[in-house]
């Protein structure tokens, strides 16, 4: 019985560790991988927006005692062309999708004054139309 339980237990804790998120790609053959290694090099996150016609490649060096802020070097790929739509690298911040089309970009401010939110550091990109708008002014139609 003891036996049967403990083998649930191994069961379970491995089926939720093999559990990835629908938005994050890490399979072998796409066309793009090979694109985003070549430009950011081998150690890149891949994650698709909603329908996967574009995918957001990621390469973060982390910072250090000299340097404490983190590199994130990314770009964007058209998936049905595989094709580079959008590419940059921020100095201490984030890069995330925001809707559909178009990416947020955070930059970790320095100080901020009492007037200012989260938002006012965030720049928000459309990758279809290369166009940028700050998130506390947007225009994203």
């Amino acid at each position: 019985m003891k036996y049967i339980i403990l083998m649930l237990i191994i069961g379970s804790a491995v089926s939720c560790r093999s559990t990835q998120n629908a938005n994050s790609i890490k399979s072998e053959g796409n066309e793009y991988e090979q694109l985003a290694k070549n430009k950011l090099g081998e150690d890149v996150t891949f994650i698709s927006n909603e329908d996967n016609s574009f995918v957001l490649c990621i390469a973060e060096t982390k910072g250090t005692t000299k340097q404490p802020r983190n590199s994130i070097k990314y770009v964007v790929i058209k998936t049905s062309s595989n094709t580079i739509s959008f590419e940059n690298t921020v100095n201490g911040g984030s890069v995330k999708w925001y809707n559909q089309k178009m990416i947020q970009v955070y930059l970790t401010p320095g100080i901020m004054r009492k007037d200012q939110t989260r938002d006012d550091f965030i720049t928000l990109y459309n990758v279809e139309t290369g166009k940028s708008y700050p998130k506390n002014q947007k225009e994203t139609h």
